[in-house]
């Protein structure tokens, strides 16, 4: 955002902001009342200083949200390939074991291609 030069009013108001604030470029001419009710910014033209003794506490949660990132896609493809084998296996298995649902299946599968058939010969 410190790169836009066509910006003329900023409105940070109770966004629960932290950090510092960029004091460059558009950001150097907001009033104070632009970052109102957002206790955690710091810098001019806020009153409070900067002051950290340690890293801010969201940064640390970023990076346990992205060291979970590879347990979340492995649990997700997982849960995928179960999805697919059930389904898969929940049509095919009957096919395979079951005469009487052979034959609906074929008959209906043959219907369908008649369908389209009649459809494609009368357009």
């Amino acid at each position: 955002m410190t790169q836009l030069d066509s910006l003329s009013t900023l409105n940070l108001a109770f966004n629960h902001l932290s950090g510092r604030i960029p004091f460059e470029n558009k950001f150097v001419t907001f009033e104070a009342s632009s970052y109102r009710g957002n206790k955690e910014l710091c810098g001019p033209p806020l009153e409070n200083d900067c002051v950290f003794s340690s890293p801010p506490q969201q940064h640390e949660e970023e990076e346990d949200e992205k060291q979970g990132i590879g347990e979340s896609d492995f649990f997700f493809f997982s849960c995928v390939a179960v999805a697919y084998v059930v389904g898969f296996w929940s049509v095919i298995a009957p096919l395979l074991l079951s005469r009487n649902w052979r034959t609906t299946y074929y008959a209906k599968v043959d219907s369908c291609i008649e369908l389209c058939k009649e459809k494609l010969h009368l357009s």
